[in-house]
């Protein structure tokens, strides 16, 4: 394994990331986290998904925003197989092409995936236009594998109704949590009027008139426990309507 040396800036950069927390209601890291995590393994573009095993996407977020849409013909990611393991694709083209992982015009690409709950895969990826990934960031990956596990992981995958927008689905997750419209928006950079939109949008589509009655339809199921007992996460989402 090659050897390790952080500078001052890459030693900043880890601190932020072994003190950072989980995002609430989401089984994605948010934006400053990526950009922490683009420090040390440096790319054009970088994001984190968590996805169905039928490749169904959960949540995404990527650094910077609308990146992959550009390449994707507007999808924010692709629905081709998400590997497990650390993936150098240009070392390995068959792959890349069965699965699209090299986006027009790049170099090079690198991922890491790993099973997040019984039914989900979690994948971190990079994306360079001009200079291949190195063995030195290859070492980094495996030095954050821990970190990136802790904040990509998923109890359980909600029902994820596939009328839902993504965005929608992001929106009802955070609901789901106990987040209010503003806390919503705050994780979601969107203001307050938009979340407001999306979960008009979302109970017109699940058949459902309040927030409480949206939520047990996008789980499937009554409400799981989570960061809140089951009896205070149930009051707070029945008093945010």
């Amino acid at each position: 394994m090659t050897d390790l040396t952080l500078s001052a800036r890459e030693q900043t950069a880890m601190r932020t990331l072994l003190a950072a927390e989980p995002v609430a209601g989401s089984p994605v890291p948010d934006r400053g986290f990526l950009e922490s995590l683009a420090l040390l393994v440096p790319g054009d573009a970088l994001g984190a998904v968590v996805a169905r095993n039928d490749g169904e996407i959960i949540d995404f977020r990527e650094a910077p925003g609308g990146y992959y849409g550009r390449f994707r013909n507007g999808d924010e990611h692709g629905s081709d197989p998400f590997f497990v393991g650390v993936m150098h694709w240009s070392r390995k083209p068959k792959q890349a092409a069965y699965c699209n992982a090299m986006l027009p015009g790049h170099v090079d690409s690198l991922s890491i995936g790993f099973r997040s709950g019984a039914d989900a895969v979690a994948q971190v990826f990079w994306d360079r236009q001009r200079q291949p990934f190195s063995d030195r960031d290859l070492a980094m990956l495996d030095v954050l594998m821990p970190v990136l596990q802790r904040h990509l992981r998923q109890a359980h995958t909600p029902h994820l109704p596939k009328s839902l927008s993504v965005q929608e689905r992001r929106v009802m997750m955070r609901v789901a949590h106990g987040l209010s419209n503003a806390e919503v928006a705050a994780s979601l950079f969107l203001s307050p009027g938009t979340v407001s939109k999306h979960l008009e949008n979302s109970y017109r589509k699940l058949g459902v008139t309040n927030r409480l009655a949206a939520v047990r339809v996008f789980e499937g199921r009554d409400l799981v426990a989570g960061h809140v007992d089951r009896g205070a996460r149930v009051a707070r989402v029945a008093a945010l309507d």
